[in-house]
């Protein structure tokens, strides 16, 4: 899945979810974050796949379908930078709602 970096706290403090919330404290989520890179149609998560992670889109859109199958146009929704992804992954038996694809960099 294209490239990853770390993220530091600083960061995530930049982030408005994390506003006001001091460095040290979002040191051990830093520890766990990384910096995705996607190309044009590539896929971040797959509809009913078990989903463990909360994404923030820094840049680009990524297209929400119905199905794993469904062509890029064909979307329930769009995201778009500054928006987060993956609330899934908080409920029990967390599984994705839908497949997830990049709609050119993102």
């Amino acid at each position: 899945m294209g490239t990853t970096e770390k993220v530091s706290a600083a960061e995530l403090a930049g982030l408005p979810l994390f506003e006001g919330l001091e460095l040290s404290d979002l040191g051990p989520l830093a520890l766990r974050s990384v910096r995705r890179s996607l190309t044009d149609g590539e896929t971040l998560v797959e509809l009913g796949e078990p989903i463990s992670e909360v994404h923030w889109l820094e840049k680009g859109q990524i297209g929400l379908a119905r199905s794993p199958r469904e062509p890029l146009g064909a979307h329930l929704d769009l995201s778009h930078a500054g928006d987060l992804l993956g609330w899934s992954a908080l409920r029990e038996d967390p599984t994705a709602l839908s497949t997830a694809r990049a709609i050119g960099p993102a």
